[in-house]
């Protein structure tokens, strides 16, 4: 543990932006990070931070071995710049995006630094340790601009002593984007242009306000976090140069800066033509927007890939680390190392704001206290650890039917058996993966060759559209013989070309258009994971597993084993694994 005269040194890491809200725990090389979402069961826990509970805190400290805590200075850091944000409204042309006045972000940053101190000094019923008053800690704040957060996140998760940061989301707390060079421990700004307007930032000069507005067109709800459904939606569509001739003519990159025109009114009435009509939400016929989420998209990335061409062409580093909302867009990141000077990418696996968490409480030990940087932050599996003894309960009280594996040989032995012969199982190990996907701890995992099993998997399982791509888990040597210009991909975060010659291997798993989000798995990076594949390589000759994350379409991943059981006994998967116990129906 990390100490300051004889008091322990915690840092907390706090994204308090009205959605995605998430907390991270450092001290020392011992780090725990989780969303909200997981705990309240409520996808991305809009508003979540204005009615915090003590149960996700306690239970993050209890993860991160740090109850109880005596003889502390623990720091919060949260991810906006309250002092510097502006009360201000939305234009209609983009009310879509709820944005909140500054008074409620403030109000949510104070209840979290109420409640942790509350559980700190006081104790809580929610935990093991007797309620008793704890004098000697004391609990400080301090605040880390919305960008800086974001940009701390990618490059200090990254493998880089020395990259350009590129930071593209919806909004902080005065502009749109930013950009670094870190170098040295320190991040120097980039400069991008004078500022006219926080509203012309917002309207014209978003990446992100951008996409949520084609989220929009496309009938779907950019704040259900429903901008994948119009990335995958994309390679359905159509190049039609009509539409695409519109986005272009109404796009400008001038260096760092873009210039999305096509947002105001009179322009979506153009397009609204263009295209026919815009799909309504709820409308069952998903492939009538296909061809305007294709050809958004390229002139999307289009942009995105100039403006980090622009970045490339200062030579101020061969690496480029991605951060921000937008680099979730994995079709983009498959293209950048391609399209670009840049020799490596670095996109974090929670780039996000609930990543800011991490990023806080990263930046203010290795940034401000000088604390060397940590191997751990590398794994995205920070979050929440299996409770085998819950599951142990509910065999011996359920009634389940059940195997348990001897050990982890026998386990990836079986279950390898199992999706060979068809099964779909749910797959909930170790600790939880921090971000948005799911790595091979808390996953549904398939059998990628099957023509069927994608169908069967998005029809009664996620129960969402049939159009939604399910991702390929690979063994990492083994890349470069299924993919084209093959990078590492340890996140899920970068899509890539699948060789044709494989395509016909793993159908499940390739897109329509030949590509496929893949997950790079070396052993280093989770031993388990990796040993099923290589169980699965054995039966089949295949290193590939169809992998999508364990939940049903409208919720988070789960997070209890209460969780796990409601969606195996409510949805048509076949097995659920859960550390060595493999239940069945």
């Amino acid at each position: 543990m990390t100490k300051s005269g004889n008091k322990r040194q915690i840092m907390v890491g706090h994204a308090n932006t009205i959605h995605d809200p998430a907390i991270c725990i450092l001290e020392g090389d011992n780090v725990f990070a989780e969303s909200f979402e997981r705990h309240m069961q409520c996808k991305r826990a809009w508003d979540g931070g204005l009615y915090y509970s003590a149960r996700p805190i306690s239970q993050a400290l209890t993860d991160c071995n740090l109850w109880p805590v005596s003889n502390a200075e623990v720091q919060v850091l949260t991810t906006w710049d309250t002092q510097d944000l502006k009360s201000w409204k939305t234009p209609g042309t983009i009310s879509l995006l709820p944005v909140r006045a500054q008074s409620e972000r403030i109000g949510t940053t104070w209840r979290f630094e109420q409640l942790l101190k509350s559980i700190l000094t006081e104790g809580h019923p929610s935990m093991a340790a007797p309620l008793s008053p704890r004098p000697d800690i004391r609990v400080t704040s301090k605040t880390l601009s919305h960008h800086l957060s974001h940009a701390a996140t990618c490059a200090l998760t990254s493998p880089f002593e020395d990259c350009v940061v590129m930071v593209l989301d919806g909004f902080a707390e005065d502009r749109c984007s930013a950009f670094f060079h870190f170098h040295d421990n320190r991040f120097d700004p980039i400069e991008t242009g004078p500022l006219k307007s926080l509203e012309r930032e917002v309207v014209n000069r978003s990446f992100g306000t951008a996409y949520a507005v084609a989220t929009s067109l496309c009938g779907f709800k950019p704040t259900e976090g429903e901008e994948w459904k119009v990335m995958g939606l994309a390679g359905y569509g159509l190049e039609r140069p009509e539409i695409q001739d519109f986005f272009n003519a109404h796009t400008c990159v001038d260096g760092l800066i873009v210039e999305f025109s096509w947002m105001d009114r009179a322009a979506l009435k153009d397009l609204e033509e263009l295209v026919g009509g815009f799909r309504e939400v709820g409308d069952p016929d998903t492939l009538s927007a296909a061809d305007l989420a294709r050809n958004f998209q390229t002139c999307w990335e289009d942009a995105l890939i100039a403006v980090a061409s622009a970045l490339d062409e200062m030579k101020l580093s061969p690496n480029l680390a991605f951060g921000g909302g937008c680099a979730l867009n994995s079709s983009a990141n498959g293209k950048i190392l391609n399209r670009t000077g840049f020799e490596q990418l670095h996109v974090p696996c929670a780039p996000a704001d609930d990543g800011n968490a991490l990023g806080a409480a990263l930046y203010e030990a290795h940034c401000v206290r000088a604390i060397p940087r940590l191997a751990e932050v590398h794994s995205p599996y920070l979050g929440s650890r299996t409770p085998v003894a819950e599951i142990e309960r509910i065999i011996a009280f359920g009634g389940i039917a059940y195997d348990r594996a001897e050990d982890d040989t026998a386990l990836c032995a079986h279950v390898a058996d199992i999706l060979v012969r068809g099964g779909i199982i749910g797959w909930m190990q170790g600790s939880a993966e921090f971000g948005p996907r799911a790595l091979g701890n808390r996953s549904i995992l398939a059998d990628p060759r099957s023509v069927e099993i994608k169908q069967r998997i998005n029809k009664t399982v996620k129960f969402r559209e049939d159009f939604r791509p399910i991702a390929p888990a690979i063994l990492d040597e083994r890349g470069p013989e299924y993919f084209e210009d093959y990078q590492p991909s340890p996140y899920m975060e970068r899509t890539l070309k699948v060789r044709c010659e494989k395509q016909g291997d793993i159908p499940s798993v390739v897109h329509v258009d030949g590509t496929a989000r893949l997950q790079s798995v070396r052993r280093a990076w989770n031993p388990l994971f990796h040993d099923l594949l290589v169980a699965f390589d054995a039966l089949t000759d295949v290193p590939v597993l169809a992998n999508t994350s364990l939940n049903v379409m409208g919720k988070p991943i789960v997070h209890s084993v209460q969780d796990a059981l409601l969606v195996f006994f409510s949805s048509g998967l076949d097995h659920m694994v859960i550390d060595r116990y493999v239940l069945s129906k």
